[in-house]
């Protein structure tokens, strides 16, 4: 990509964005969430903030294709970045191929990232043209995004479904559904009727084809084992091709590879720089 020319797609985007009523409106936070950022850990957050940025394996699709898939779709995104690294977050976008968002919202320096986020979406949903729409929200449990998502709700009696990628592992309470990958939502989105089976597939195929670890999880963080929740073990399969649930497994399968060779790495890096016991002189 010219990387000149990202600030001007990124202003012909925001000023063509669509005028008319919503009738689809997927929320989105960014950090840990669509980018893999690892928040918990300042020193780690800090390094990845000034080399090169990486992207969830076929989160950019999936957005793609579910807003694609809708009638009037609205892309919003609300980061608890500082409003100081906006265009950073922008950028980001931009490089890895995720929708222009129509509403996009970063918190001041020393705003709470909770009550910022409850009031910037709430500011989204205070416009009459998204009464009736459908509202799905794509957070993490690591910044209190259930807590938000549940808070919005609530307070303007909209239903939305919830996705929450699994980072911390802390819980997520009623009415959530914990995600571990892209291919999990796409299943998920399928069931509800607004994805096509090719959709699914091609997700599926944009993260088996995935050879860089960093971009399947938080370094440090959560990570599926053979004993971790799978949703091919819970999901309804009436109405899955056999097919598209044999694919749920390889990505799941995909993961767990991955993690089992992480978990290894960081065994072997620990005997290397552990203390050796002196010999003693003979």
């Amino acid at each position: 990509m010219n990387w000149k020319l990202v600030p001007l797609v990124l202003f012909f985007a925001l000023l063509t964005s669509g005028q008319s009523a919503s009738a689809y409106v997927l929320v989105t936070d960014v950090d840990d969430t669509i980018k893999v950022t690892h928040v918990r850990d300042v020193v780690d957050r800090t390094v990845r903030f000034f080399t090169e940025p990486q992207s969830f394996a076929g989160m950019d699709l999936l957005y793609k294709r579910m807003l694609n898939s809708q009638p009037h779709g609205e892309f919003a995104v609300v980061s608890g970045a500082p409003r100081a690294v906006q265009m950073a977050v922008q950028w980001f976008l931009v490089a890895f191929g995720f929708p222009a968002p129509s509403y996009l919202q970063t918190r001041e320096m020393f705003e709470d990232t909770a009550l910022f986020k409850i009031k910037a979406i709430s500011n989204l949903f205070r416009f009459n043209e998204r009464d009736g729409a459908v509202v799905v929200m794509v957070g993490d449990d690591t910044e209190q995004d259930p807590f938000v998502y549940d808070n919005v709700s609530k307070n303007y009696y909209i239903e939305p479904t919830v996705y929450i990628r699994r980072v911390s592992n802390r819980g997520i309470g009623a009415g959530a559904q914990y995600f571990d990958s892209a291919a999990d939502i796409a299943v998920l989105e399928f069931l509800a009727g607004r994805l096509e089976p090719q959709d699914v597939y091609d997700v599926y195929k944009s993260i088996l084809s995935e050879a860089e670890l960093p971009r399947l999880f938080v370094p440090g963080e959560y990570c599926p084992g053979d004993s971790s929740p799978r949703l091919s073990s819970t999901v309804p399969r009436t109405f899955l091709e056999p097919a598209m649930i044999k694919g749920l497994i390889d990505v799941e399968n995909h993961l767990r590879r991955a993690c089992r060779g992480t978990a290894e790495w960081f065994r072997l890096q620990v005997e290397i720089s552990a203390p050796r016991p002196l010999r003693s002189a003979e």
